[in-house]
């Protein structure tokens, strides 16, 4: 597997609506987060887990932002592990993007793809049995 940093075309014009729902997204987090610390009750926002009764695979993503915020990376880790080095790297790729205007090339063979999306299926798995177990 090789990676590889090339220039990208990013432009904040051409990308302006995924960064203004992500905006948008951390806005409504932090009122549901207000609501929830004012009421003390559980502003729980997850349809899926409404749905089907059990944690969905992402679940606890908005209180690892919570806890990175308040510098507990331990705590965000904990919460989900897989989101949390999603989130991690979500953001270094971002910010590799925009800032630095490159991009990530993951160069693979069929064999190497093969094994690297049989490893990401099951850390995956492993992953939303952890939350199921331990998130209430």
């Amino acid at each position: 597997m090789r990676v590889r940093f090339i220039r990208s075309g990013f432009s904040v014009r051409q990308n302006l609506l995924p960064l203004a729902l992500g905006v948008l997204w951390l806005f409504l987090l932090a009122g549901l987060l207000q609501i929830g610390i004012r009421t003390g009750t559980d502003a729980n926002v997850c349809w899926f887990k409404h749905l089907a009764g059990f944690n969905c695979p992402t679940c606890g993503t908005s209180r690892i932002v919570l806890s990175l915020w308040h510098l507990r990376p331990l705590q965000a880790f904990l919460i989900n592990p897989l989101a949390f080095v999603f989130l991690i790297i979500f953001t270094l790729y971002l910010i590799l993007r925009i800032i630095f205007k490159r991009d990530l090339r993951l160069i693979m063979s069929k064999r190497e793809s093969r094994l690297f999306w049989s490893v990401l299926a099951l850390l995956f798995v492993a992953n939303w049995t952890y939350v199921i177990l331990t998130l209430k």
